[in-house]
């Protein structure tokens, strides 16, 4: 990929922010995942044609490791206005928050950038676009011109050079005493020389026309920069409102998105359009907003439960390339206290070739699966009840992911209810899986307990591993017979499997006699706090 500069009488770049091939080629790559993003450059490009490389130097700003702003007198007197306005924006306090999220990250960086792309095309008024076309245009006509007088110049060089020889070649002949061929070569210099100082007039002519675009385009370049000095405050403003804006909306998806699974960021890297899409779903719902934010609570809890677990547990079997903190070989430690070597250790981190231990559970058997049954009566609609059920829900379908574990979802009611069931093999619990989980609500008018347990029985009976775990969710009371608790305390014992028990106690008391028949442990949760809650991932 050539440098991003133009190759005009100017000689200067269009864009303020230096970048190499690599910035270009990443953000190339994720205009080719993102639509929206090629659509906004497209879009700003009608209205200003310096457009695209304003959009590179916000994904430059953002992404880059230490972004560094070029001297105005390096940009091209058209960029020049996105360098003032860019120079500001990464004054503000928002900006460096806003880095922590967008640092070496492409689909952050791509969102922000989108943000930052819109904000600033809309700063610009239609009289200062208009400038800056005609900025442009002066360029244009200044490589235009530039051309004229390099090709004018080259060509007079050599009708002189021309001359030059045919007189030296007529001088040659006089001496040889061959008149004629004098003649005739004096004639060539004379026509040559005759073209020379021609073609050096119009070069003249061509370069002070091109001296008089330069001092148009630096006139209408002054007048830009005198109204950004005239209307700095207004400009901080602006700045600080598109540098809040791009953050919170990097911060508002990233939340979003973590709470539905993508902790990781593979969605955001394999496909940040189906990513922005799920986002985009969360935002135009309401229950899906407060949904969000506890589940988010709830999943690091939940993780961080599974993760100590798991470390406890784990033995150090090989050494692989990755970009987990907690495995580090000690070389790698050393590297990243290290200054001279924390620029490359990022950049390896963003690309996975850290070198990290390779670890697995001193567990040879593997675990049965999670089986998480949720109440869907009437009783548990709409409010705080179903917030809470269906965020401990998904923190457990988290966990699922985490420990590579079956997962299964059953959503039941009444007796004659039919049963929603999500199901999920091996710990690959797919977005689409959480957002059924959470718009999925039958509100029924009754509750049965033995239906959903009966399926929760038949999904463990199915699997070749013990030690299964049922998380059973309700807010309601209901009678359970003791033929069926006979049947099922005998596949408890056979499967191995626990039952626990998360009576949902916000707004009113809960029965617990019916769920003291069946469940081996009894967590209530309440509104209050998430640290009860966090009880539940200690069982599991």
């Amino acid at each position: 990929m050539k440098e991003i500069k133009k190759s005009s009488a100017l000689h200067l770049h269009n864009t303020a922010v230096r970048c190499d091939e690599f910035d270009r080629y990443i953000f190339g790559r994720i205009k080719d995942k993102a639509p929206r993003l090629g659509d906004l450059e497209e879009r700003g490009t009608g209205e200003i044609p310096t457009f695209p490389g304003l959009l590179q130097d916000c994904f430059s700003a953002l992404y880059k490791l230490e972004p560094e702003l070029r001297p105005a007198g390096e940009v091209l007197p058209s960029h020049r206005p996105h360098r003032r306005l860019l120079e500001q924006v990464m004054g503000t306090e928002d900006y460096q928050e806003l880095r922590a999220y967008t640092t070496l990250q492409e689909f952050e960086a791509a969102m922000a950038s989108e943000v930052v792309g819109d904000r600033a095309l809309q700063f610009f008024s239609e009289e200062q676009k208009e400038q800056i076309r005609e900025m442009q245009s002066e360029e244009e006509k200044s490589e235009s011109f530039q051309e004229q007088v390099e090709g004018l110049q080259a060509a007079a060089q050599a009708a002189q050079e021309a001359a030059n020889q045919a007189s030296a070649e007529a001088e040659e002949a006089e001496q040889q005493g061959d008149s004629q061929t004098a003649q005739e070569f004096s004639a060539k210099a004379s026509q040559f020389q005759t073209q020379a100082d021609s073609l050096s007039a119009q070069a003249q002519n061509a370069q002070m026309s091109l001296e008089e675009a330069k001092q148009r385009l630096e006139q209408m370049s002054a007048e830009m920069e005198e109204w950004f000095d005239q209307h700095s405050d207004e400009v901080r403003q602006a700045c600080r409102k598109i540098a809040q804006s791009a953050k919170e909306e990097v911060e508002e998806t990233s939340e979003f998105l973590e709470a539905w699974g993508d902790e990781a960021g593979e969605l955001r890297r394999g496909d940040p359009a189906k990513a922005r899409e799920y986002a985009e779903r969360i935002r135009n719902s309401r229950k899906l907003r407060e949904l969000a934010k506890l589940v988010g609570r709830l999943k690091r809890l939940a993780l961080n439960k599974a993760k100590t677990k798991a470390e406890s547990r784990a033995e150090v079997v090989d050494v692989s390339h990755g970009r987990d903190l907690r495995n580090l070989l000690p070389s790698e430690r050393r590297r990243l206290a290290h200054p001279l070597f924390q620029k490359e250790f990022l950049r390896r981190w963003a690309s996975s070739q850290l070198l990290i231990f390779k670890k697995k559970d001193k567990e040879k058997m593997g675990k049965g699966p999670i089986v998480v049954c949720e109440d869907g009566s009437g009783s548990m609609s709409g409010g705080e009840k179903e917030i809470w059920a269906k965020a401990v829900s998904l923190a457990l379908a988290e966990v699922a992911r985490f420990q590579k574990r079956n997962f299964a979802w059953i959503h039941f009611g009444a007796e004659y209810s039919p049963l929603s069931v999500e199901q999920a093999t091996g710990g690959k619990v797919t977005p689409e899986l959480m957002f059924s989980i959470a718009e999925t609500f039958l509100d029924a008018s009754g509750t049965d307990f033995e239906t959903p347990l009966a399926k929760a029985q038949e999904i463990i009976e199915e699997t070749e591993f013990k030690r299964a775990d049922v998380v059973f969710i309700t807010d309601g009371h209901c009678t359970v017979s003791d033929e069926f608790l006979e049947n099922f305390r005998k596949t408890k014992r056979e499967k191995e499997f626990q039952v626990v028990a998360v009576p949902i106690n916000i707004g009113g008391s809960c029965s617990l006699a019916s769920l003291e028949e069946f469940a081996d442990n009894i967590i209530p949760v309440s509104q209050l706090s998430a640290g009860e809650a966090g009880e539940i991932f200690d069982k599991i």
